[in-house]
């Protein structure tokens, strides 16, 4: 019988399996927090040493938080093919659990990365993490972009589309039709799973995606392939194809779990490019899901193609905490670190800034103040400008839109060089505020 409150490390997901399902299943969790997905991502993708942190409440498992730890450095177990990261706890007590836990491992540097968006979850972490004598730098790691179809019908989401994409859609389609039969099938895995996944795989990777594809990847290939057959298990995997009389033209591998399908990678046929055949699934899979009971399609990680969709997206948080060792290791993060000090002391909460870093930062400066990218387009990094005239134009745009200030960050500084024009007519107008190995800010007021 354990503790009525204790914490346990386990080095292995055998020993907890059991019970980790069924904490996962009691509280309707994401799949990316139960233990088939996190056995195959560190299957695949682990190095170090596996670290489990098990909060016990009254003898059951109440929270979990697997953990890699390489040295002095404990970090997440994610990487850019896990959609999110998160605590798995059925309550606060849990977490705070958890969290102090966290702290207690010795590790100098402590990297959670792509958070779920809980702002109290966030919080006591910073708060726990404070009182550990931890310095905490919080990133916006990415932004999802999702389709809320519980609160709406297909017929108002499909009216709600760019006109452009309509139009091209109905086109293409049409012009598909014309060449021979139009399908969108969809494969659970429970039987020809594996010839499913090589003709799916082999579309994955014969287009635009090429040496990033899963089977360019041993890594990417034995984890897509692993959870594949796990999710099949739990009838969460679902497999989409758009064939032209048998011949696949694109390809989704998803997740369906808890009225939300979840979208992890996709690909075509780049020999029907010109049919727009990737537009052509998502349309016809949506439509699908719109009559099915399914709540919410979760697009998985920002690419530019997804704002056609929606513009609705939600936030996912890492956080960087260090001891004073863990800063003199990374210097890189505590460098960002004391630029977003530097940034919350010259500019008043609530306000809207300018932040030239490349989009390499994406710090939060806390306090209500808002970091706008540059060049920006509906919220979102758009590259650096093609010359001074653009630069200055969108500089007086987001000034006139109630941008304060602006900030460069030092990944950027080669900009005040190459954009002269823009750094003259920055310099002459605006005052500087500081200008230091880490930042140069102006007050555009």
């Amino acid at each position: 019988m354990k503790n009525a409150s204790v914490v346990e490390i386990y080095d292995r997901i055998e020993p907890l399996r059991a019970e980790w399902e069924r904490l996962a299943q009691q509280t309707e969790s994401t799949p990316f927090l139960w233990p088939g997905w996190i056995s195959a991502w560190w299957n695949a993708f682990g190095e170090g040493e596996l670290r489990i942190l098990a909060a016990y409440q009254d003898g059951r498992l109440a929270g979990v938080l697997p953990l890699q730890r390489s040295g002095g450095v404990l970090c997440s177990t994610e990487n850019e093919e896990a959609p999110l990261y998160g605590f798995l706890a059925a309550n606060e007590m849990a977490v705070k659990q958890l969290s102090h836990a966290l702290f207690s491992q010795g590790a100098y540097r402590i990297d959670l990365s792509r958070l779920e968006p809980s702002e109290a979850v966030v919080s006591l972490i910073r708060a726990t993490a404070a009182a550990a004598a931890h310095e905490v730098l919080t990133r916006s790691t990415q932004k999802v972009p999702y389709v809320a179809i519980g609160e709406t019908t297909w017929d108002a989401f499909e009216s709600g589309l760019p006109r452009k994409l309509r139009s091209g859609l109905r086109r293409r389609r049409r012009r598909l039709e014309e060449e021979g039969r139009l399908t969108l099938e969809v494969f659970d895995g429970r039987e020809r799973l594996d010839e499913l996944l090589e003709e799916g795989f082999r579309v994955e990777g014969s287009g635009w995606k090429g040496a990033t594809s899963i089977n360019s990847d041993p890594a990417k290939l034995r984890f897509y392939t692993e959870v594949a057959r796990w999710a099949a298990e739990h009838s969460w995997l679902r497999l989409y194809f758009l064939r032209l009389d048998g011949r696949t033209l694109a390809f989704d591998y998803c997740l369906e779990c808890n009225k939300t399908l979840y979208g992890l990678t996709t690909g075509y046929d780049p020999a029907y490019s010109r049919f727009s055949p990737g537009k052509v699934l998502r349309y016809l899979m949506l439509a699908r899901a719109f009559s099915e009971e399914i709540s919410t399609c979760d697009f998985g990680m920002f690419e530019p193609w997804k704002r056609e969709w929606t513009n609705a997206y939600y936030e996912l948080r890492s956080l960087h905490m260090f001891t004073q060792k863990g800063g003199e290791q990374d210097p890189w993060y505590y460098q960002m670190h004391l630029a977003v000090r530097e940034i919350g002391a010259l500019i008043p909460a609530g306000e809207s800034f300018i932040l030239v870093d490349e989009d390499r930062w994406r710090i939060d400066t806390g306090a209500g103040r808002r970091a706008i990218p540059f060049l920006e387009h509906d919220g979102h990094y758009w590259g650096p400008p093609p010359d001074d005239e653009t630069a200055i134009r969108e500089l007086e745009r987001l000034r006139g839109s109630g941008a304060g200030f602006m900030v460069f960050g030092w990944p950027a500084f080669w900009w005040l060089e190459y954009y002269a024009g823009l750094h003259r007519y920055v310099r002459s107008r605006y005052r500087c505020l500081l200008e230091n190995e880490r930042l140069v800010v102006f007050d555009l007021r």
